[in-house]
C-alpha cells in the first residue's frame, strides 16, 4: 500500500504499449477526478509501443525530465522478457546460464532507470509486470500457449518486485492479480496473450488504485469513462502524444536527428510501405499519425500534461 496521490502531484506513466493503449492511466485519471474534485493531480501517459529498458534509458531525457514529475510509474518488462526469449538455447546449462545472465543486464538496467527517475526529486512507482496468458482455452490460435515465455514472465516481475522491495519503493503486483484472475476464469487478455483488452485495462487500474486504498467505479467502455469524467479530449490528445513517441521508437531510433530529418525518414518508411503486403495496419497508422501530429508535439504536450494549464510545465 501507499498513500493517493497528493495535491501537485504530476503524475507520468512510463512503460511499454500497455501503458500506451491508455485504458488504465484513463480509469485511474478519471477516478481521480471522481474522488478529489478539488485536488490538482495531473497524469501524462508516455508508453512506448515496443519499449523495453533500452528505450526507456534513450527516450527519458527527452520525455520524462521536462515534465518535472513528483511521481513516475515504471511499467517496463514485458519486452525485455520477449527479447529473453527470442534467444533460447538447446542445450539446458547453457540456456540457464543465458537466462540468468539477461537476468542480471534486466536489474542493472531497471536500478539505473529508477536512480534517474529519484534523480528528478520523483518517486519511482514500480509495476510487476502482467504474465502471459498461457491458459488453453484461447481457440483463435493466433498465439500458441508457451511455458517457457510464461515462467520468464513470472522470473521478470519477482526480479521488479525485489528491487522495489530493496529499495522501499511501492510496487503495483499486477502479475499476482492478473495471473489469479485468469487461473477464476476471467478472459483479459488479447489473441496476443500478452496485451489486455479493455476489461483488463480496467482491472489494471483496479489495482492500482486498491494499492493506494481507493476504489473503482464498475466497469464502463473508454468511451463512457472519458465521457463522464470530462476527459475524452485530454484522453485523445494523450493517445497521440503516446503514437508521437511509439513512432519514433518504431522508426526513427535516434534522437539527435532534427525534426525535419525525423519526418523524412517517416515519410520515407511510409511511402515504401503503405501498400506492401503483410505490413501491420498499427505501424501504417504510426507513421500516418506522426507526420500529422509531429508539428504540433509541442502543443500536444502541454495539453495532455494538463487538464487545463500545468504552470511548471515546460520544454
Amino acid at each position: 500500500m501507499f498513500p493517493p496521490f497528493p495535491e501537485g502531484s504530476r503524475v507520468i506513466f512510463y512503460g511499454d504499449s500497455i501503458t500506451r493503449l491508455g485504458g488504465g492511466v484513463l480509469r485511474v485519471a478519471a477516478q481521480y477526478r471522481a474522488l478529489f474534485p478539488k485536488r490538482d493531480v495531473r497524469f501524462v501517459n508516455a508508453g512506448i509501443s515496443g519499449g523495453g529498458l533500452p528505450d526507456a534509458a534513450l527516450y527519458f531525457d527527452g520525455w520524462i525530465a521536462p515534465f518535472m514529475p513528483t511521481h513516475v510509474v515504471l511499467a517496463f518488462g514485458v519486452n525485455d522478457a520477449n527479447a529473453i526469449a527470442r534467444g533460447r538455447l538447446d542445450e539446458p546449462k547453457a540456456e540457464s546460464a543465458r537466462v540468468g545472465a539477461a537476468l542480471a543486464t534486466f536489474r542493472e538496467r531497471y536500478a539505473a532507470l529508477i536512480g534517474r527517475v529519484e534523480a528528478l526529486g520523483a518517486t519511482a512507482i514500480l509495476r510487476a509486470i502482467t504474465p502471459f496468458d498461457n491458459t488453453v482455452r484461447k481457440d483463435d490460435g493466433a498465439v500458441p500457449p508457451d511455458s517457457f515465455k510464461a515462467d520468464l514472465y513470472r522470473r521478470v516481475a519477482d526480479e521488479i518486485r525485489t528491487l522495489a522491495a530493496g529499495r522501499r519503493l511501492p510496487c503495483i503486483d499486477d502479475w499476482a492479480r492478473m495471473s489469479s484472475l485468469l487461473a477464476s476464469g476471467e478472459d483479459d487478455f488479447m489473441p496476443d496473450r500478452v496485451h489486455p483488452v479493455e476489461h483488463g485495462q480496467w482491472r489494471l487500474a483496479e489495482n492500482l488504485l486498491a494499492a493506494q486504498g481507493l476504489p473503482i467505479t464498475p466497469f464502463r467502455s473508454r468511451e463512457e469513462t472519458a465521457e463522464a469524467a470530462g476527459l475524452a479530449e485530454w484522453d485523445e490528445r494523450s493517445q497521440r502524444v503516446a503514437n508521437i513517441l511509439s513512432a519514433e521508437r518504431t522508426f526513427v531510433h535516434d534522437e539527435t536527428l532534427d525534426v525535419p530529418s525525423r519526418m523524412a525518414k517517416v515519410r520515407a518508411w511510409l511511402d515504401a510501405n503503405e501498400n506492401a503486403p503483410g505490413v501491420q495496419p498499427v505501424l501504417i497508422r504510426f507513421a500516418r499519425d506522426y507526420l500529422r501530429d509531429k508539428p504540433w508535439e509541442d502543443d500536444l504536450r502541454v495539453s495532455i500534461a494538463t487538464f487545463t494549464e500545468w504552470q511548471h510545465f515546460h520544454i
